[in-house]
């Protein structure tokens, strides 16, 4: 799901909730919840990692775009919330897919090009098995419910759910 969808979710949950940590729990936990439902975008990566720069700025400009217009439409129409709380909100709503792009790039930058270095990282830090666990949970969630979806229809689900979410956090 588009990281714009997901902070949605985080701003309308901080319209509600009024405590920092609550509002990260809650940002993060709606973000499973959120990648639950059937949104048609699975072979995105793939698509972006063909042509990395170009198509990485591409979706990562259009969602910021779309987040942007979201959080102008809130403030202006809706009741913006405390900005510690929304921005606790939306680090939880977007930080496992923040958390899976930073495992990709682990993976292709410095497993890749330096191979010795994976060991030391992972007695030092135990980063490797923390990426595991969390990539496991992630494509748990993602597959809980087994409907593959077309990019398009998924694009059309996202823009519903999308319009869906702005329109709760506007009234």
């Amino acid at each position: 799901m588009f990281l714009s969808t997901h902070a949605l979710a985080g701003i309308i949950i901080s319209q509600h909730v009024h405590s920092v940590p609550a509002a990260f729990g809650l940002g993060l936990l709606s973000h499973y919840i959120l990648d639950m439902i059937p949104h048609g975008d699975e072979k995105l990566g793939a698509w972006v990692k063909a042509k990395l720069i170009r198509r990485f700025a591409l979706t990562f400009l259009t969602d910021l775009g779309f987040l942007a217009l979201f959080v102008y439409t809130v403030h202006v129409t809706g009741d913006w919330p405390n900005p510690n709380v929304a921005l606790a909100a939306i680090i939880g709503a977007v930080l496992p897919d923040l958390i899976w792009v930073a495992y990709d790039a682990y993976r292709m930058l410095l497993i890749k090009h330096f191979p010795r270095a994976t060991k030391i990282i992972q007695d030092v830090t135990r980063l490797e098995s923390f990426f595991n666990h969390h990539d496991r949970l992630h494509r748990w969630f993602h597959a809980y419910i087994e409907k593959r979806l077309t990019f398009k229809v998924g694009l059309a689900v996202q823009v519903v759910l999308a319009g869906a979410l702005l329109f709760v956090s506007t009234r």
